[in-house]
């Protein structure tokens, strides 16, 4: 019992909703460097300032993702997919590292929102999963986010 309660007094701090009450989180699980010619670090970068965040943040999430930081990030990382209200996670080009912290995600709990770049195909795993599909070019990628993402971030979280 010990050794729960000290995990949990790492548990990453929610911030405070409008009404009071402690908003939910949701922690991103992405690509940061360079996967294909396409994919660029400013891709992802913007991918995830000008789409994600806004667009999560839209539905009352508190929305952070890891940063590229000195050290050890891991903890930090298990902590985020453990304690997480929402887990977002952008399979597109087979990050190694997404796919790693999804099957964290996977064994801790539900509450995991799965997209990938149309034209790509999921992994035979978690195909049975809802996954979504966006059509989005680093020319294209909205200030507005699309009503599918809206949808499965309110989905209730179980």
């Amino acid at each position: 019992m010990d050794e729960i309660q000290v995990i949990k007094a790492d548990a990453p701090k929610v911030a405070a909703a409008a009404d009071g009450g402690t908003q939910r989180t949701c922690f991103v699980i992405m690509p940061f460097s360079e996967t294909t010619k396409d994919h660029t670090e400013k891709y992802w970068t913007e991918f995830y300032d000008k789409f994600l965040r806004p667009a999560i943040s839209a539905q009352g999430f508190a929305v952070r993702r890891s940063e590229a930081k000195t050290g050890k990030i891991s903890k930090d990382i298990v902590q985020d997919l453990a304690y997480g209200d929402l887990v977002f996670a952008v399979l597109t080009d087979n990050n190694p590292s997404v796919w790693y912290e999804l099957g964290i995600r996977h064994t801790s709990r539900l509450g995991t929102v799965m997209a990938i770049q149309k034209g790509q195909k999921p992994a035979f795993d978690v195909q049975d999963y809802g996954i979504i599909f966006y059509d989005l070019t680093a020319s294209s990628l909205p200030s507005t986010p699309k009503h599918e993402l809206r949808w499965n971030a309110t989905a209730p979280v179980r």
